[in-house]
């Protein structure tokens, strides 16, 4: 009996142990090599996050039951057996013993990986090699460093820029090139602005460079003063943007002008003029022309030396085609431009080309001494009638001047001398057959006929060197009477006197006649022969007299 119930419980200890040692095998089979998840701590697909499996869980085997062990919670049971009597999946089952010293069976699982905690440190993210950050920066525009600003080589700074209708101005519109350097493989844009009162812009306007790095772009502008800046950023291979903006470039300012109208003319000066610069303080010089009828004509002079002068404000032309200007031109070898403008609308305005006068010079030169009156003296009486002209009295002047200077006499009352002498160098000097030329050796004289009267006699003189006389200050003025003549000779007022025509009150002669039997003479009768001068009026304003020069025999 006692051996019975020793066997019992043996048999009874080797079932626990076995059914422990299938336990444990389940259990391990469960705490397998953990699923790989994501990367975001999430259970695999199937499987919730306490262990249990769902019910689409592919990695439950069909067959396969839910048991309980000590936990409380559910475990897998063994699987099944094939065929073969193997088990699917698992280590073989240990084998039990009913001895009472033989030890337990541990189940042991083919792979031991421990399962994920909580308190595990998280894997540590993979750090990029070198270079690949700087590649990453390279793909992003921003990170690239800009350009330069390109450069603007044309047009120069401050240039004239103007376009025939043949090379395709129209109306008051042009075509502009724009041309200069940059990156190689890079966009440029190109922005202008109008430097004047409506500010109107054009652009921008974008251009790819050569391998070179050059760049050109032609844009229709209107006609006026205008300013161009640019700036460039570079492209990859494939066109896209590869860098940020550069800096601007620095404005280029230039003048457009569309040539539509026919360039007006010019009159002088001509080659080889001379103006005198009295003190270098410059020359006046007066520029003439033709032009489009209600056309404004702009005035500017250029030296040789390359000085651009340009003249503020316009001349314009008159019903008949005719303008005329003065201006200062300073010490220098120069020449003067012309160009006409004509206002069409409120925003039409149509230019001709610039056409340009001869060279002459601006030469320094002090103003030449007035004059000395040495005969006669005041209050000197003229009465021998004169046996050339009836009713005339022969008079005499003399005085002294610089040689070569051109002297110029006036003769009338003293109202008539005053206004002379305030104009003389405002009014252009009428044509001279016969000048009065002062001798070389510095001494002058003018043989005439007067009509009875009382009058003031001046002169002044000038270079004729220069153009444009620079006269001199007048003459002391000088008070003389003409009396009535004694007697006229036989013979009087023959074919070969030829009285002088005159505008009264012009202050200056009109013409100088040409008379064979009466000329004036210049210089001294032991050293200068008769020569010079046919006639010569000096009357103003309410006079009547009339010089006339005749022909004297050599003093004694």
């Amino acid at each position: 009996m006692k051996k019975t119930v020793s066997t019992a419980t043996a048999l009874s200890t080797a079932i626990v142990i076995a059914l422990g040692g299938i336990a444990l095998t389940g259990q391990s089979a469960f705490a397998g090599p953990a699923p790989a998840s994501d990367g975001d701590g999430s259970a695999p697909q199937g499987v919730s996050p306490s262990g249990t499996a769902g019910d689409a869980s592919p990695a439950l085997g069909a067959g396969t039951d839910v048991v309980e062990v000590d936990g409380g919670g559910p475990d897998l049971a063994p699987p099944t057996s094939d065929a073969d009597g193997d088990a699917a999946g698992a280590e073989p089952e240990p084998s039990a013993t009913g001895s009472e010293d033989a030890a337990p069976v541990e189940a042991t699982p083919a792979e031991e990986v421990p399962a994920p905690s909580e308190d595990a440190p998280a894997p540590a993210v993979e750090a990029p090699a070198p270079g690949e950050e700087d590649d990453a920066e390279a793909d992003d525009p921003a990170a690239v460093v800009a350009p330069a600003a390109p450069v603007v080589e044309s047009p120069a700074p401050d240039a004239f820029v103007s376009v025939s209708t043949a090379e395709g101005a129209q109306g008051s519109t042009l075509p502009v090139t724009v041309a200069g350097t940059a990156a190689p493989s890079a966009v440029v844009t190109i922005t202008f602005e109008r430097l004047e009162v409506d500010g109107a812009s054009a652009g921008p306007i974008t251009v790819a460079t050569d391998a070179t790095g050059r760049w050109t772009s032609t844009t229709r502008l209107a006609s006026g003063d205008w300013s161009v800046v640019t700036t460039q950023h570079l492209v990859d291979p494939a066109g896209e943007r590869a860098s940020e903006e550069s800096p601007a470039s620095t404005p280029v300012e230039f003048w457009a002008v569309a040539v539509t109208l026919p360039a007006p003319t010019l009159d002088g000066p001509v080659t080889g003029d001379r103006f005198a610069s009295v003190g270098g303080a410059g020359a006046a010089v007066t520029v003439t022309g033709g032009g489009e009828p209600g056309a404004s004509v702009r005035l500017a002079a250029v030296a040789a030396d390359g000085t651009d002068l340009d003249y503020d404000g316009s001349v314009p032309v008159d019903g008949a085609g005719r303008w005329s200007a003065t201006v200062r031109v300073p010490v220098g070898t120069w020449e003067l431009g012309a160009i006409q403008d004509l206002v069409v609308d409120a925003v039409t305005v149509l230019t001709s080309p610039n056409v340009v006068s001869g060279t002459f010079v601006v030469e320094v030169r002090d103003r030449l001494a007035a004059p000395v009156v040495l005969s006669p003296r005041e209050g000197h009486r003229f009465e021998q009638a004169s046996d050339v002209t009836p009713g005339y009295v022969d008079t005499v002047f003399e005085g002294t001047g610089e040689p070569g200077a051109v002297l110029v006499p006036f003769s009338g009352t003293r109202a008539e001398v005053d206004q002379f002498l305030a104009t003389v160098g405002d009014t252009p000097l009428p044509p001279y057959d016969f000048p009065i030329v002062v001798g070389q050796d510095g001494t002058w004289a003018i043989f005439g006929s007067q009509l009875p009267g009382d009058y003031v006699f001046t002169a002044v003189q000038y270079d004729p060197a220069f153009t444009v006389p620079v006269f001199s200050a007048g003459a002391d003025t000088v008070g003389y009477s003409v009396g009535a003549p004694t007697a006229v000779p036989a013979g009087a007022g023959g074919p070969g006197a030829t009285p002088v025509v005159t505008v009264p009150g012009s202050g200056l002669p009109v013409r100088a006649a040409t008379n064979a039997t009466a000329l004036a003479y210049t210089g001294t009768s032991e050293t200068t022969p008769w020569a010079g001068l046919a006639g010569l009026v000096l009357v103003g304003l309410g006079a009547a007299t009339v010089l006339v020069t005749r022909r004297r025999a050599s003093r004694g």
